[in-house]
């Protein structure tokens, strides 16, 4: 849905970009102004194993990789799809002027 969405607003992020991540996978990426979005769902991301390695994928995306990262909850991207993607696209405009 995120996809769908934010192509019909004229954005196309990379699907599962791994270039580069050391093992990592990025949901949908922007890696010409390095952003991450991160489509969390409520199962798989409210286990331990997998919010330890969330952690560490945040950390090498910002501190090691100097990504920007937003990650959304995909139960409340389908409630509030139009807050989300506002706010993607906000991001997007300033790492594109930064």
């Amino acid at each position: 849905l995120f996809q769908k969405l934010i192509n019909e607003m004229g954005y196309f992020p990379i699907a599962q970009y791994s270039e580069g991540m050391a093992g990592f996978m990025i949901d949908f990426a922007f890696p010409e102004i390095k952003l991450a979005i991160e489509i969390d769902g409520e199962y798989w991301h409210n286990l331990e194993k997998t919010k330890k390695r969330d952690r560490r994928k945040d950390y090498f995306l910002k501190n090691k990789k100097g990504w920007e990262l937003i990650r959304i909850p995909a139960k409340d991207f389908e409630l509030h799809s139009d807050h989300y993607l506002w706010e993607v696209v906000q991001t997007i405009e300033i790492l594109k002027v930064a």
